[in-house]
């Protein structure tokens, strides 16, 4: 396959397609993250679509490129760094050699608290997926998600990031402290009466799962 030409001549349509022949065919892999650097934004947005499809797949095969996939995490272009952050909550799991390192934990907690809404979400879920796979990051990430209460936002952008912090606990409860157990405990009962629908009911699963655990 012409890994370029597909995602050119299709676009987000071939991504998951693209990437499914790329964990096959691994040699094409270089191909597909030089996509990610196209000047075809139509190119470039499937590249990073493959690249987010091949992490959640075989996410061993991008741990040679962590380094490449990291600097995507501060590109100007939102689509290739929103789908960066995903791909670096992926490759959690198979990084054995401390890839996520303190400078990857400084962007996303720095992250957590950007602006862009969307920016700050797909960070919080990237930390859920780090405090699952790495227990000396769970800490540092509790604490940067414990403080989405108290963000300065306005309230119906802040309820919807809470919703996404309750399912990013989710994530490593089960894992967790027992002390770090009861601080999200204690923010999902102050979310079984946020006004936001999709929120409590996130909350309310949250703490029905840990009854039943």
């Amino acid at each position: 396959m012409n890994v370029t030409a597909t995602l050119q001549k299709d676009g987000n349509k071939a991504s998951e397609h693209v990437a499914r022949y790329v964990v096959d065919h691994a040699d094409s892999l270089e191909e597909l993250l030089q996509g990610m650097s196209s000047d075809v934004k139509r190119v470039k947005n499937a590249a990073a679509k493959a690249i987010r499809f091949v992490s959640e797949e075989a996410p061993e095969l991008l741990i040679p490129h962590f380094a490449t996939i990291r600097k995507f995490m501060s590109s100007p272009d939102t689509i290739c760094k929103w789908i960066a952050v995903d791909v670096i909550g992926n490759l959690a799991r198979a990084d054995h050699d401390g890839l996520v390192d303190h400078s990857v934990m400084k962007v996303l907690t720095e992250q957590v608290e950007d602006d862009a809404l969307i920016t700050a979400g797909h960070a919080i879920d990237a930390l859920g997926k780090i405090a699952s796979a790495k227990p000396r990051r769970r800490t540092r990430i509790t604490a940067a998600l414990m403080q989405v209460e108290t963000l300065e936002r306005n309230a119906e952008c802040r309820n919807i990031l809470l919703g996404k912090t309750v399912e990013a606990f989710r994530r490593y409860h089960r894992v967790a402290s027992p002390s770090t157990r009861g601080h999200m405990e204690d923010v999902a009962k102050r979310l079984l009466t946020n006004d936001r629908p999709s929120t409590r009911r996130r909350a309310e699963s949250f703490i029905k799962q840990r009854a039943h655990a």
